[in-house]
């Protein structure tokens, strides 16, 4: 599909990668020329303004905004609906409060203009990995944005789902949010317990990675430390914790193909300094 993509930021840049390695057509801005050039190097048209964005795609269009939550994000989405027409599409992929963005869907609603939120997470990994979405709005709109949606998730049906009206991806991926959050804090006071209880002499890096082989069942099954994505697994497919968005708590980081080594696992290091973060907050 044609789409048109503002904010080519860590995970704005890489979307377009994945949109274009998948076969779509995709209109680049952002206030940065380097990566506006960038993303025309990959195959991305690449324009000056908001306004040439919007006449470089065939009607109806759709626009997807990635850029910093608050006034960057309501000032980019009043500039873009200014140039649209009727039965055209925004998609906000960023993280707005839910209530502005049920409000934004409303005006723009008045005008003709259709507003799909969606709660993008995926990180750093998603190009390789793909995106999980949570996405509000009208079922047509979403269905306009489908093909793309479809692209950036980890599999045209996994990964991604139309969870409710507008405000409902916001929401959702607000609550995710938090219990993330409670994922870090927990991880850090279980691995500050371990580093306190110094007589035993635990190896925390072992023990991150005992924990990431417990996530993994090839992994946890497996006697060489691999857990190969590229071979077929029960049912001829991958595992769960392998189409599904892996985030930076999950034990797997990017490349799970590689063999296992402590010395690469981060998680035992980052929860111990996080939770020294915190202990000297109190």
């Amino acid at each position: 599909m044609n789409i048109g993509m503002v904010g080519l930021g860590k995970m704005g840049g890489n979307m377009v990668t994945r949109l274009l390695r998948g076969g779509h057509t995709v209109v680049v801005h952002d206030l940065s020329a380097a990566a506006v050039a960038k993303a025309a190097g990959e195959g991305a048209t690449g324009v000056p303004s908001l306004k040439a964005l919007v006449a470089a795609l065939p009607q109806p269009r759709a626009v997807w905004i990635m850029v910093p939550s608050g006034e960057p994000t309501e000032a980019t989405i009043d500039a873009v609906a200014a140039e649209l027409d009727h039965g055209d599409v925004i998609v906000d992929g960023g993280n707005s409060n839910y209530k502005d963005s049920q409000r934004r869907a409303a005006a723009l609603a008045a005008r003709g203009i259709a507003f799909v939120d969606v709660g993008t997470s995926g990180g750093v990994w998603g190009l390789a990995e793909g995106y999980s979405m949570m996405i509000g709005g009208t079922a047509p709109a979403v269905e306009q944005i489908r093909p793309a949606l479809e692209t950036l998730a980890p599999a045209r049906d996994a990964g991604w789902g139309h969870v409710g009206p507008s405000g409902s991806g916001h929401f959702v991926k607000m609550v995710h949010n938090g219990i993330e959050y409670g994922m870090m804090q927990a991880y850090a006071e279980g691995f500050a317990l371990m580093e306190k209880r110094t007589p035993l002499g635990l190896d925390l890096h072992q023990v991150a990675d005992l924990a990431a082989g417990q996530r993994c069942p090839v992994l946890a099954a497996g006697s060489d430390g691999r857990c190969p994505r590229e071979e077929p697994h029960a049912g001829g497919d991958r595992p769960l914790c392998h189409r599904l968005r892996r985030g930076s708590l999950d034990g797997h980081g990017g490349d799970r193909s590689r063999r296992v080594d402590p010395r690469h696992h981060a998680l035992a290091a980052a929860a111990v300094s996080l939770a020294r973060r915190i202990s000297l907050r109190r």
